[in-house]
C-alpha cells in the first residue's frame, strides 16, 4: 500500500508543505492532471462555454455526414428564404421571454440569420479540430524523429521545415481555397493542416534535444528500452506543457485564418457559409443592421479566447514541473505566504533577541 506520506517533503528542506500536497500523495499522475485541470476555473469555464457552443451549433441545423443529413430541431434551413418578419429584418425578441421567430434577425432577402451563424460556426468547430490534430501529428512525428536522432535526419528534416515555415500561409490558404473552397471544409482544413506544422516542429525538436541528455533517458537505455519506448513513454510525456499550448495556439489560429481567407473570398464558397464569410458579406451593413455583423465576430472571439483558456489549463496541469496543486481559493494566497515568509521570520528574530521588559 503506498505509503500518503511518502510525497512530503521533509522537515527543513526548505520546501513549504501544503494541504494539497498531502491530497496529492500516492495518487497516480493521470489523477494529479484531472485534478488540476479540474481546479482551473479558467479551463473549466471555458470548456464548459465550448460544449455549449458545439451542442447547441450542431443540433440546431443538423449537420452531413458523408451525404448522410441529420436533421436538427431549428426550423429553419441557412439556405433558404422566409418572409421578413420585421422591418430591416431586425431580430424578433421581445425579452426577457419571447425569441419569435427570429431571434438572430434576417437579412435583406430573407436569410435566417440564426441558422447560418450556427452552419458558420460548425464550419470553424471542424476546421478547428481537424486543422490542429494533422498539424500536431506531423509536428510531433518531425520534431520527435529529429531531436531524437539528431545527425543527418535531424539535418534533413529541419531544411524540409526551413521550406515549410517561409512560404506565406494567407497566400497559400488563398490558392488551396481558391483550388479545393468548393469541395467543403475537410479538404481545405486538411490541405492547411498538412503545412501548419513548422513551428511545432521546432519547438519539439529543441525539447527532444534537451530531454534526451537527461538521466532518466539514460537509465531507460540502460534498462534496454527501445528507442520507441524512450520516445513514446519517456520523453514526449515531458514534452506534454509546450505541445498543448502551440496546439491550442494552433487550433485558434486556424479560426482566425479561415476567417481571414473567407473574408478575401477565399475559403469556403458559397452556398455553404462560415463565420468569416457572413462577416464579409455583412460588413457594409454593420451601421446600419448591426444584428448581421455581431452574431458572427461575438461567436469567432468566445470560440478563440475559450480554446486559448483550455490549452493554458492543460498546460498547468500536465507540466510536471508543476509540483503544487492549485489551492482552491486560487494561487495567489500561496504566493502571499511565500513572500510573507522571510519577514516573519526576520520579526520572530528580532524578538527573540529584544531584551524582556522589566516590571515596576
Amino acid at each position: 500500500m503506498t505509503n500518503p506520506l511518502a510525497a512530503i517533503p521533509p522537515e527543513g528542506s526548505g520546501e513549504i508543505i501544503t494541504i494539497e500536497q498531502q491530497e496529492t500523495a500516492g495518487l497516480s499522475q493521470g489523477a494529479i492532471v484531472r485534478r488540476r485541470f479540474f481546479r482551473h476555473v479558467g479551463a473549466m469555464v471555458s470548456l464548459g462555454v465550448v460544449l455549449l457552443i458545439v451542442i447547441i451549433a450542431f443540433s440546431s441545423v443538423g449537420f452531413n455526414i458523408f451525404g448522410w443529413k441529420i436533421p436538427g430541431w431549428w426550423p429553419y434551413d441557412y439556405t433558404n428564404y422566409f418572409p421578413i418578419e420585421r422591418p430591416g429584418g431586425a431580430p424578433t425578441w421581445d425579452l426577457p421571454f419571447s425569441f419569435g421567430s427570429h431571434p438572430f434577425g434576417q437579412d435583406d432577402i430573407g436569410h435566417d440569420v440564426f441558422a447560418q451563424v450556427m452552419r458558420g460556426t460548425q464550419q470553424s468547430i471542424i476546421l478547428m479540430v481537424i486543422y490542429g490534430g494533422v498539424s500536431g501529428v506531423i509536428g510531433v512525428a518531425v520534431g520527435a524523429v529529429a531531436g531524437f536522432f539528431r545527425g543527418r535526419v535531424d539535418a534533413v528534416l529541419m531544411r524540409l521545415t526551413d521550406v515549410i515555415i517561409i512560404v506565406p500561409v494567407v497566400l497559400l490558404g488563398a490558392v488551396i481555397g481558391r483550388t479545393y473552397g468548393s469541395l467543403g471544409v475537410f479538404v481545405l482544413a486538411l490541405t492547411l493542416g498538412a503545412f501548419g506544422w513548422a513551428i511545432l516542429a521546432r519547438l519539439v525538436r529543441g525539447e527532444f534535444l534537451s530531454l534526451r541528455e537527461r538521466e532518466f533517458v539514460d537509465a531507460a537505455r540502460v534498462a534496454g528500452a527501445s528507442n520507441a519506448r524512450i520516445i513514446f513513454r519517456h520523453i514526449l510525456p515531458n514534452t506534454a506543457g509546450v505541445l498543448i499550448v502551440n496546439v491550442s495556439l494552433t487550433m485558434s489560429a486556424a479560426i482566425l485564418l479561415e476567417a481571414a481567407l473567407s473574408y478575401l473570398g477565399f475559403g469556403i464558397n458559397p452556398p455553404d457559409v462560415s463565420l468569416g464569410q457572413i462577416l464579409a458579406h455583412y460588413q457594409s451593413a454593420f451601421a446600419t443592421r448591426p444584428w448581421l455583423f455581431w452574431w458572427p465576430g461575438i461567436l469567432l472571439i468566445i470560440i478563440v479566447l475559450a480554446i486559448n483558456f483550455i490549452g493554458d489549463g492543460l498546460r498547468d496541469a500536465f507540466d510536471p514541473r508543476q509540483r503544487r496543486m492549485p489551492a482552491r481559493p486560487g494561487p495567489y494566497r500561496e504566493l502571499a505566504q511565500i513572500i510573507g515568509t522571510p519577514f516573519r521570520r526576520r520579526t520572530s528574530t528580532v524578538a527573540a533577541d529584544s531584551p524582556e521588559e522589566t516590571r515596576d
